[in-house]
């Protein structure tokens, strides 16, 4: 979660349950490309993603090597 993160609360027999409010991403991914989809306001550390992807690829890419 992230400050303005939108919360919904439900009275459940158990106790009071929070959970966020699913809002469709303003990112998508379409064939590999990232595109903006939808009014929302984008609050990505766009470096911070770059990085995450690279690191994803590159597991992925190495658990795919024959030779490993």
């Amino acid at each position: 979660m992230h400050p303005g993160t939108v919360l919904e609360l439900e009275d459940r027999p158990e106790g009071i349950f929070l959970k966020t409010v699913e809002n469709s991403p303003s990112l998508i991914q379409k064939q590999g490309i990232l595109v903006h989809h939808g009014g929302n306001e984008v609050t990505l550390d766009i470096a911070d993603f770059i990085n995450r992807q690279r690191e994803r690829r590159d597991s992925d890419m190495v658990a795919e090597d024959p030779l490993t």
